[in-house]
């Protein structure tokens, strides 16, 4: 919902994400959770201005709703009907904050709430609102009308009632780092003696150090933690799927601080972590920790379907991928020629084909190609290096795949399969089709008769660089590594 309103589904050129804050500093988020708790609402939801109008007059009306309970409470159901200042003073005084848990009494709100999310944290959505928000010593003083007029500046102060769903907000939404709870806010007890709130503090001391050391339990499957981090992190991936932390140059967004500070060193070309053996730079420990194990000859990652092994656990998994899943399963689809891909890298690549992009090119004979592996590849045939040698018979050959492919014709040893070829490049002038572009040319040049390639030693040509290249090695006694 990047683009509509989550409320009214209209698109609009003002929408403001759900954790935006009001002019009274209390977010869109709440307030939908305070009027209609029974819904979803999540934070990088969108809302636009008309529904914000329609949200402030509802949240309102609940506030007001709420705030003239007391007065129901009184029996007063018309104006005439107020009682005096001092009934209601008399009245007043007689209720307090009280919990309904433990039946513990405050003086002040606060106090209350405060005493609910430490002592009672698990059964916080049971407590109800009409239950335990009872008058304030500030408005001991006031009357019933001045009270009616205030009710709408208590927004701040509403934001406290226990209900499950913004109680769970508020869990997710604060930093990773422990709570250091204290214990002001219980230093103001009702109706106990000293003996009592000496006993209460030190229950709760127990209870803060019982919190801080039994390992924190997820609401919905029971999983436990013994980090809170590690809680927030489940919360998030297996449960809320909330991504709070957004990126300020980008739509991106993230579910922790780490993964957005690593996000943002790309905007900024940030890259401290150096290997100390090729000097590359990477934007994270993790991506520098994987690229040094391409330095160790160490292959401690064996294929468990083949004899194969690999030096890091990404480069396991893709040939697992590759070579190992029915390509039936292949999920990456491309949207031109109906080919299918087992991840999205070899996707992309093959599209680039599609755009004819080539953003890698020799820089001896300045051939262009479309990805560092074909250009690795390429360079090899400007050398007379060849590190791949058969075993049993010693021939040698330039790459890996000239090697399996001699393993599997002559010794018949190994996996190779011959690449299916399909002919789809019909040659304009005759009825002859080929399976690749390069042939199709060299075939129009018998047409045409053009010999585009002339020998730099006598005056022969050639149609093609290896008709050429034979005639060098042939007529003239020279290697040419082109």
């Amino acid at each position: 919902m990047t683009s509509i309103c989550c409320i009214c589904l209209e698109s609009s050129e003002m929408l403001s994400f759900l954790d935006t804050v009001d002019s009274k500093n209390v977010k869109y988020l709440k307030k939908l959770i305070f009027c209609v708790p029974n819904e979803t609402w999540k934070a990088h939801y969108q809302i636009c201005n008309t529904c914000i109008s329609q949200l402030e007059l509802v949240y309102k009306f609940v506030l007001c709703c709420i705030e003239s309970e007391k007065f129901r409470k009184l029996g007063v159901v018309d104006p005439s009907d107020i009682p005096d200042n001092d009934i209601i003073n008399k009245e007043a005084s007689d209720e307090k904050f009280r919990c309904n848990l433990c039946e513990k009494s405050f003086r002040q709100k606060k106090y209350l709430s405060q005493h609910i999310s430490i002592i009672h944290p698990h059964e916080s959505h049971l407590v109800k609102d009409e239950e335990h928000v009872t008058k304030t010593e500030e408005n001991d003083n006031k009357t019933a009308v001045q009270v009616k007029e205030d009710c709408l500046e208590h927004d701040k102060e509403n934001e406290k009632i226990i209900d499950f769903k913004a109680e769970f907000t508020r869990k997710v939404d604060q930093n990773d780092e422990d709570q250091d709870f204290t214990n002001d806010g219980f230093s103001e007890h009702s109706d106990i003696d000293s003996e009592n709130f000496e006993q209460d503090s030190k229950s709760l001391e127990i209870k803060k150090r019982r919190l801080k050391r039994e390992p924190q339990k997820c609401d919905f499957c029971d999983e436990t933690f013994r980090k809170r981090q590690d809680w927030n992190m489940h919360m998030r991936l297996e449960h809320t799927f909330e991504k709070p932390f957004a990126c300020d140059q980008c739509d991106a967004r993230y579910m922790n601080r780490y993964s957005l500070q690593i996000h943002s060193r790309k905007h900024n070309n940030e890259k401290p972590f150096i290997c100390a053996t090729c000097g590359k730079c990477f934007v994270s420990s993790a991506d520098l920790s994987h690229h040094s194990k391409i330095h160790n000859s160490e292959r401690a990652y064996p294929c468990p379907m083949c004899e194969r092994s690999f030096k890091t656990h990404s480069n396991l998994r893709t040939h697992r991928l590759q070579m190992h899943l029915d390509p039936s399963e292949w999920k990456f689809h491309c949207n031109m020629c109906e080919k299918k891909f087992p991840i999205r890298g070899n996707l992309m690549k093959h599209l680039k084909r599609h755009a004819g992009i080539k953003e890698f090119d020799c820089h001896i004979c300045q051939k262009k190609f479309i990805n560092k592996a074909e250009l690795t590849l390429h360079l090899n045939t400007h050398t007379n290096q060849r590190l791949f040698k058969c075993s049993v018979c010693e021939k040698d050959y330039k790459n890996r795949e000239g090697l399996r492919r001699h393993m599997k014709v002559v010794h018949d040893q190994g996996n190779w399969k011959a690449p299916k070829t399909v002919k789809k490049y019909l040659c304009p002038m005759c009825p002859k089709i080929f399976a690749s572009v390069n042939r199709l040319q060299r075939h129009i040049f018998t047409h045409t008769g053009e010999k585009p390639f002339k020998c730099d030693y006598c005056q022969k040509r050639f149609i093609d660089k290896y008709g050429r290249k034979v005639h060098y090695k042939k007529d003239h006694n020279i290697e040419i590594f082109v």
